[in-house]
């Protein structure tokens, strides 16, 4: 391969892991609350939230949920691969990425970092916080399994073990 075309590889490759870096560090730095603008509270919005969110707990692969005290977060890297068995090398579409906010103040909702949504409710995160500690127990529980049954596949520690009962 000629110079000229590796360097304009180089340069790429380089952008976009520079791009990769700064969406990262967005995702670190959420806004603060003060920062946001809430629309006033729409019962058939907040319904329709719920209904999302329900439904996207259902799902177990593609999809990154946490919660604490008084947030929920939701992050999904491509919607549209959210029923997919992703391979590992798969570059996800950015224009695809939703993230789903709530807090003690309301929600939010951002899709492919271009369109965003801040509404007041004051009881959403009461409506959704039982299911969303189920649906990550839940998740939790199904991914150890996996893990665990991977690793002592792929590592011989199963067979170590099943010899160890036979002749123990």
């Amino acid at each position: 391969m000629k110079k000229k075309k590796l360097k304009k590889i180089a340069k790429y490759l380089y952008s976009e892991i520079q791009h990769t870096n700064k969406i990262s560090e967005i995702e670190k730095e959420p806004l603060k609350v003060s920062d946001r603008k809430y629309n006033e509270y729409d019962e058939e919005v907040s319904n329709r939230m719920v209904k999302l969110v329900t439904n996207l707990l259902k799902y177990s692969d593609n999809i990154n949920i946490e919660w604490d005290i008084n947030h929920i977060s939701i992050r999904v890297s491509d919607i549209t691969s959210l029923k997919k068995i992703i391979k590992s090398n798969t570059i996800s579409n950015e224009d695809n990425y939703l993230s789903i906010e709530v807090n003690d103040i309301g929600f939010s909702i951002n899709y492919g970092w271009r369109k965003h949504s801040f509404y007041q409710d004051k009881d959403m995160y009461s409506r959704l916080i039982d299911n969303v500690k189920l649906s990550v127990k839940e998740l939790n529980s199904r991914n150890f399994i996996d893990i665990w049954e991977i690793v002592s596949k792929e590592s011989g520690i199963l067979r170590d073990s099943n010899l160890d009962e036979i002749l123990g």
